[in-house]
């Protein structure tokens, strides 16, 4: 791997077989929905979300540079202080004018005229809905629409919050909130409030995509705004009418870390959808979870996912033993043998068998942060000051990511663009790419 002090200004192209748009969608949610949850500081007012859409590969595209990737033009996250959080300051200005590899055109439709599939994607802990925009976008580039969340839960790394409905206030920002204790009875109580404050956000964002392609625009009785210009978003959700497979049991779930924790927590869910008389967890089809964070499932006593399930295990997060073994033990049928606290680890955790086909895979070399956009971004010697130990080429690492996941999707019946791949999920046919469950 060469070394670099410079950030790098730019993301990569997705390197599927369509290119991508992208839009930020802020919606209003209606009383009757709003939230406040006891360990929430802020009440559930609106729901924030990047939507990356397959458009089609035309010669005449227009590069769009008005999607920005820094999440935090509006001010400072309150946590970056100390020494390593003020290099991700002094990299911030790099990054200001660092945009999304995003393109205004036409949505994508084949010859069949096949409904678009819809993947949601929750971030992990200082996440954003930028944070991942190269593994998002990469697997929209087959085909697919991908909305990533931004929650407001406390776990984004700063995220701001305008009403549209009340378009001339300032709006406010959600800080981060760190937590001291992940053990103690306070931070389950906060981790069970996140949980399921993210789990209403998912819930509105299907309700809003299901109103999109139903009607041609995101919500009919609230407000909502979107980045770029209002009248291409218009004609944008009206060209996405009828066009999205948002059926029960068709939807896509995928997360990261605490967002892997999350998709669990929903796989397993008893709430119902907002617009619909269905169980929530009845809405989805597949489930992608990337380097899930044991922790909050054990907690949280969640059983194992009854669906077909994608795991991709950075090789960091293989030799965190604790974390390891819970998610080995979840996998297997077995009971856990973690140590939570002293009030949970005495839990009894049943798993409920499944004869749905999931993999785990590990890639040599990674970490934690190889599915986000960070590694790409940040140059190795700034990155490694950061106790990123990367190995991997990180752009290599996150191609793996996304082409094994759209393999794993395509061999559970969702239809895709591009050249079908089976060799993405077998044992290291890539070198250090290897199937550990």
């Amino acid at each position: 791997m060469k070394f670099s002090i410079i950030p790098t200004a730019a993301l990569p192209e997705y390197e599927g077989p369509l290119r991508v748009g992208s839009v930020v969608i802020e919606m209003s949610v209606p009383k009757e929905l709003q939230w406040k949850l006891p360990n929430i500081e802020h009440e559930l007012k609106t729901v924030k979300l990047r939507m990356f859409y397959p458009i089609f590969p035309t010669e005449d595209l227009r590069s769009r540079k008005d999607e920005f990737w820094l999440p935090f033009n509006e001010g400072i996250p309150h946590i970056a202080k100390g020494f390593k959080w003020w290099v991700i300051r002094a990299c911030a200005a790099q990054f200001s004018k660092t945009s999304l590899p995003v393109y205004e055109g036409t949505v994508f439709q084949d010859n069949q005229n096949t409904k678009l599939p819809v993947l949601l994607f929750s971030h992990g802990l200082l996440g954003s809905r930028n944070l991942y925009s190269s593994l998002c976008g990469n697997i929209s580039s087959y085909g697919i629409v991908v909305l990533a969340l931004e929650h407001r839960d406390q776990t984004a790394i700063i995220s701001t919050v305008r009403d549209p409905s009340h378009p001339d206030d300032k709006g406010y920002l959600v800080q981060y909130r760190e937590i001291k204790d992940f053990y103690s009875k306070e931070t389950i109580e906060l981790q069970k409030d996140r949980l399921s404050f993210r789990e209403r956000e998912i819930q509105l964002a299907v309700k809003m995509i299901r109103t999109i392609n139903e009607y041609g625009v995101p919500s009919l009785d609230t407000a909502y705004s979107c980045s770029g210009n209002p009248d291409t978003c218009r004609q944008l959700f009206e060209s996405l009418k009828g066009r999205l497979n948002t059926s029960k049991g068709e939807l896509l779930l995928s997360g990261h870390s605490f967002g892997a924790a999350t998709a669990a927590f929903i796989a397993n869910s008893l709430a119902r959808s907002l617009d619909c008389n269905n169980l929530h967890h009845e809405e989805y089809k597949c489930v992608l979870l990337y380097d899930i964070w044991m922790l909050p499932v054990l907690q949280m006593n969640i059983q194992k996912i009854k669906y077909p399930t994608m795991m991709i295990v950075s090789y960091e997060f293989r030799h965190w033993a604790d974390n390891y073994d819970a998610l080995e033990n979840w996998l297997l049928d077995r009971k856990s043998e973690s140590k939570v606290d002293e009030e949970t680890s005495s839990d009894k955790f049943e798993i409920i068998p499944t004869k749905k086909p999931s993999h785990v895979f590990v890639l040599d070399g990674t970490v934690h942060a190889n599915q986000s956009d960070l590694p790409i971004l940040l140059p190795s010697m700034i990155f490694k000051l950061l106790k990123g130990k990367v190995k991997a080429d990180p752009y290599e690492a996150l191609m793996i990511n996304a082409r094994s996941s759209v393999q794993f999707l395509r061999e559970n019946g969702v239809q895709l663009q591009g050249q079908n791949d089976p060799d993405c999920l077998k044992s290291e046919v890539i070198p250090g790419w290897v199937k550990i469950i």
